[in-house]
């Protein structure tokens, strides 16, 4: 997976210089808006409409069996939901940065008296079994940039941080199940739950594109292979912002984010891998 995330990463970026250079030569007035180098703050709250794909898979090695589930292909997840964002960027120093993103999610899913059986790996759940299927997110970054380009209408921002992500995800059967070729009734559940701080290193982009529109970009890479776990994600950010006044404007994009997680322990190794690619809008202040 991160050989081709470097490869879209390294695409995107490319695309966003060969952009902005040309635009950040041309000559033109003061901006009335204010000028973002002078301002200290920079507030963006909004939402994504996200088109998920979530997959999770669960190799018990204690007993020999295997799981596997497509949030939305076998257990009937909205394929496309609202995930709210916030992010911040306060300028500490003439040159220096510190920004902070959140978002969350909460998907959940309740089968009751299922109609017909659906299969996990080697778990079968029979028709009139109940199912309750959960997926929560809440994640965060906090990252150190500096501008090591700055012109007049341009500035490149190289950041490092680290994101946290805090996942609960499982499935729960009850019924009429068959696990390989035994047949049982009762209740059997998979799923995980983990806390996971992640290092992070990325690039933001901006240039003025007028008087009031704003183009920016960001591509953020997260890697950590630690102790029993692995996870790897690439986060793509492309939005244009149009400025009401000095301080509010509307911003409106589109994003990618797509992540991989590997717990490896004695008794289990489960790997859970979502893409979210989606359209933002929201609201921008900056102060």
């Amino acid at each position: 997976m991160m050989r081709y995330a470097l490869l879209r990463g390294g695409l995107i970026l490319a695309v966003v210089v060969l952009i902005g250079v040309p635009a950040s030569a041309q000559d033109s007035s003061e901006d009335p808006t204010g000028r973002w180098w002078e301002q200290r703050f920079s507030l963006g709250i909004g939402g994504v409409s996200t088109r998920f794909s979530t997959t999770y898979e669960e190799i018990r090695r204690d007993e020999g069996h295997r799981h596997f589930v497509s949030l939305e292909g076998d257990l009937g997840f909205p394929a496309s939901e609202t995930v709210p964002q916030f992010d911040l960027l306060v300028r500490i120093g003439k040159k220096s940065y510190i920004s902070v993103d959140w978002n969350r999610f909460k998907r959940s899913r309740t089968l009751l008296d299922l109609e017909g059986s659906i299969h996990i790996g080697d778990l079968e759940i029979q028709a009139g079994a109940d199912v309750d299927a959960w997926f929560n997110v809440s994640d965060f970054d906090i990252s150190y940039g500096h501008s090591y380009y700055v012109r007049e209408k341009v500035r490149i921002i190289a950041k490092f941080g680290l994101y946290v992500m805090d996942l609960d995800a499982g499935v729960r059967a009850e019924g009429d199940l068959t696990l390989g070729d035994v047949a049982f009734t009762g209740t059997y559940e998979i799923g995980t739950s983990l806390i996971i701080p992640v290092p992070l290193v990325g690039v933001i982009f901006d240039f003025d594109i007028s008087k009031r529109w704003t183009f920016m970009g960001s591509v953020e890479f997260m890697y950590l292979p630690v102790s029993d776990i692995t996870a790897e994600a690439l986060r793509t950010k492309i939005y244009i912002r149009y400025a009401f006044s000095r301080t509010v404007g509307i911003t409106f994009g589109v994003s990618h984010f797509a992540i991989e997680v590997i717990e490896d322990t004695k008794d289990t190794l489960s790997t859970i891998a979502y893409t979210m690619n989606g359209v933002y809008g929201g609201l921008s202040f900056r102060f």
